[in-house]
């Protein structure tokens, strides 16, 4: 369950397991150095320059917001989700960005990110954040690689970092959004930021 890293309690229901030959594994070769951060303007000293926006709001709901913070001289992306008396009101509503990539086939990469959960005093429900690798449909189906979600159960300073493997050498989106599916119906504030993807050896 790497797509739902945090989350407990959690009923999963399996079937039609099956196995199939799919030749073997692809490596292409990176030519980029090691341990060279790949993103543009990871920390926002240049407001959103190289950063895509992506939204959705199917029910018009007031509050979804993406801006540039700044603290104690430290920038970072804040991402607002407004709550909703009714959480079904949320579903598919999310505000975010991304950048493009190039992966490779076959390498790892470590997909970084410094994520700070605002919340008011006394806030006890949780909060869940989407930051992932996405890869869009081309020849082969879409994917995403990564957590996908991290929950906060508090207010927390939180380094985030996974490897990652592409299976294929194509763009990928470097996402970091919050979305209303999951969230509950409750307001959602985060704020991201040294967002890094990067090749190890």
């Amino acid at each position: 369950m790497t797509h739902q890293k945090g989350f407990y309690n959690t009923d999963v229901l399996v079937d039609d397991f099956k196995v199939e030959v799919i030749g073997d594994a692809v490596v292409d070769t990176d030519p980029r150095p090691a341990n060279i951060n790949l993103l543009k303007n990871s920390s926002f000293s240049d407001g959103f320059d190289f950063w895509n926006s992506t939204h959705n709001n199917p029910t018009n709901v007031d509050g979804l917001n993406k801006f540039i913070v700044e603290e104690n001289g430290n920038k970072s992306v804040q991402l607002e989700l407004p709550g909703a008396p009714n959480s079904t009101d949320l579903n598919y509503t999310w505000t975010g960005i991304y950048q493009n990539v190039k992966l490779y086939a076959g390498n790892t990469y470590q997909l970084q990110a410094r994520i700070d959960r605002v919340v008011p005093s006394g806030t006890d429900y949780y909060t869940i954040l989407n930051f992932y690798a996405y890869k869009p449909p081309t020849t082969t189906p879409k994917a995403w690689l990564g957590s996908i979600d991290y929950r906060f159960n508090i207010a927390e300073l939180h380094d985030y970092s996974e490897m990652i493997t592409p299976t294929e050498t194509t763009m990928y989106h470097i996402s970091t959004r919050v979305f209303g599916w999951g969230n509950d119906g409750n307001p959602v504030t985060i704020r991201v930021d040294d967002l890094t993807i990067k090749r190890v050896e």
